[in-house]
């Protein structure tokens, strides 16, 4: 049975100083909303709601509802969203079905064939306000 060896080698420190890395600043909530609402647009999202959930939710502040016209173009519009917003996915559910769910951390983003929206009724859902 072969005996595997571990690395002595230390890990690699940088010879030269440099200044530290600074990341860039996040976008805001709206600018990120917008951008989001943009992709969709060009990919011809139709019947694009967003619902402020913040108040309501520990998961996410904004959840964007729309439909495609067919699995086709809801894997397009997925594919977009993981593309133009690799910085901020955290996951993706349904490839190539009828209902895909992007998050995208502070935005949740729900993209239906017609039934499928109309058979899960999101907006009605959320619309519900939490009383005390």
């Amino acid at each position: 049975m072969p005996i595997a060896r571990l690395s002595t080698a230390r890990p690699r420190t940088p010879t030269t100083a440099t200044e530290p890395v600074v990341a860039a600043p996040a976008p805001s909530r709206k600018a990120h909303l917008k951008a989001v609402i943009d992709t969709l647009e060009d990919f011809k999202a139709q019947e694009i709601v967003v619902l402020d959930i913040s108040k309501n939710s520990g998961f996410t502040d904004d959840m964007v509802i729309v439909t495609g016209t067919s699995t086709r173009h809801i894997a397009a519009m997925a594919d977009a969203l993981t593309q133009n917003h690799k910085a901020h996915l955290f996951g993706q559910e349904g490839a190539g079905s009828e209902w895909v769910c992007t998050d995208l951390g502070s935005i949740v983003v729900h993209i239906f064939t017609a039934d499928k929206r109309a058979l899960y009724n999101l907006e009605k859902l959320w619309s519900y306000q939490f009383t005390e």
